[in-house]
């Protein structure tokens, strides 16, 4: 009879154990879903962030040869 008992208590602990498993191997694939989609957003915003920088670069060196060459000619009218 105890050992009847004990392999009954063995197989409802197997089970909750097998479904807890189940569970964890779920969230696992989930958080690793969200994990990776959020890496590509990442990357994506890394992209935007270095063009953006690009631009800004851009302009500034822009603005700069347009002072410079207002300061070495400032009677000449400019294009435009």
């Amino acid at each position: 009879m105890r050992r009847q008992l004990g392999q009954q208590l063995d197989q409802v602990g197997t089970g909750e154990l097998a479904a807890r498993i189940d569970e964890l191997s779920r969230q696992n694939a989930e958080l690793t879903a969200e994990r990776d989609a959020l890496t590509r957003g990442k990357a994506e915003w890394e992209e935007k962030l270095a063009e953006a920088e690009e631009d800004r670069d851009a302009a500034r060196a822009s603005l700069r040869r347009m002072m410079r060459r207002e300061n070495t000619n400032p009677d000449v009218p400019e294009a435009g």
